[in-house]
């Protein structure tokens, strides 16, 4: 469990959820207690990370900040989520994939589709981040001041339509509720941001050599083709994916820096609450992270590829049933 997923969780807990399950089958390593893994500690190195887990959420001493803020049920489970069937997914609101390789998180996205479940998908890299949400078809509730000009049923844009609207009154003022629906897709391709033709690139690499590209000529050259690739797929100026940018990029990977990973372990997490809430519009559908520009571009991204792609990958990794969507591969 890496900074994100600590940040992730730290905030799902203090807002007040009412069970939250971990799930990590990995070995705990030194390093992994000196990066961003706060909730890890020395003493449990060479353990499943479950040991560390547990002792910190669950059981006393817990941090003093979390004594008599934390309500939640916590269960941690040292399992390969790989390894677990759709219907593992099937008693959750909300999963969240968090740091994993691109195989793992497209696998996991088909089977939360599978059973109807909300996804997101977080990652970091020094500097950089992104947030995917797959919430597939959400319905939220605005409260605002009735306007002078009744609102109107339907579509509002290509994956959001307004289905009910009813005047209330509170505190002697005329309020509207205003009743929006989200349609979503699977991960595919948006514009814009060399940030993305780099994470796709890795994200290209990971599938094929199952590991982050290491600072070997070998694996820079790949990586360099692969970041050109993605780049020129999205019709992107090529100026904009400069060698200064990849060589920071490339630099930073794999690694944590606790500012980014608490925005975006904040951000995820705040989401996902209004996700649960149905009160705010969450977000639609991948968010960008650039902090060293301290840019963070939303995107709603959209199938462009045919379901063949994906439907052969999930059907080769035993996902069984309908896909009912198209998942588009990044």
């Amino acid at each position: 469990m890496r900074a994100l997923g600590g940040e992730i969780a730290k905030f799902l807990m203090l807002t007040g959820v009412g069970s939250l399950t971990i799930i990590d089958s990995e070995i705990l390593q030194e390093e992994d207690c000196m990066a961003g893994g706060f909730f890890l500690r020395l003493a449990d190195v060479g353990k499943n990370v479950s040991h560390s887990l547990p002792t910190t959420y669950a059981h006393k001493p817990a941090p003093r900040s979390f004594k008599t803020t934390i309500r939640a049920s916590l269960t941690v489970l040292p399992l390969d989520v790989r390894a677990q069937s759709q219907s593992f997914f099937a008693p959750f609101d909300l999963t969240f994939a968090c740091d994993l390789d691109f195989a793992t998180m497209s696998l996991i996205n088909a089977k939360t589709r599978l059973v109807n479940r909300a996804f997101y998908a977080a990652g970091t890299h020094g500097l950089y981040g992104f947030a995917f949400a797959d919430l597939i078809s959400h319905d939220y509730i605005l409260k605002r001041t009735v306007a002078n000009i009744p609102t109107a049923l339907g579509p509002e844009s290509a994956t959001r339509a307004v289905v009910a609207a009813t005047t209330v009154k509170e505190g002697g003022a005329n309020l509207e509720l205003v009743t929006k629906r989200e349609l979503y897709s699977p991960s595919c391709s948006p514009t814009l941001t060399p940030l993305l033709s780099c994470l796709r690139a890795v994200w290209d690499f990971e599938r094929s050599l199952a590991r982050l590209p290491s600072h070997s000529q070998a694996d820079l050259e790949l990586f360099t083709r692969l970041a050109t690739e993605k780049h020129k797929e999205l019709q992107l100026p090529m100026e904009t994916l400069t060698a200064e940018f990849l060589r920071d990029f490339m630099q930073q990977l794999g690694a944590e820096i606790a500012p980014l990973t608490s925005l975006v372990g904040a951000k995820v997490a705040e989401d996902g609450v209004n996700v649960l809430s149905g009160k705010e519009q969450p977000l639609q559908n991948l968010a960008l992270f650039d902090g060293g520009a301290s840019d963070f571009p939303v995107y709603a991204l959209h199938p462009e590829f045919e379901a063949a792609l994906v439907v052969g990958e999930v059907a080769a990794a035993g996902v069984v049933g309908e896909l009912p969507g198209v998942v588009v591969v990044p």
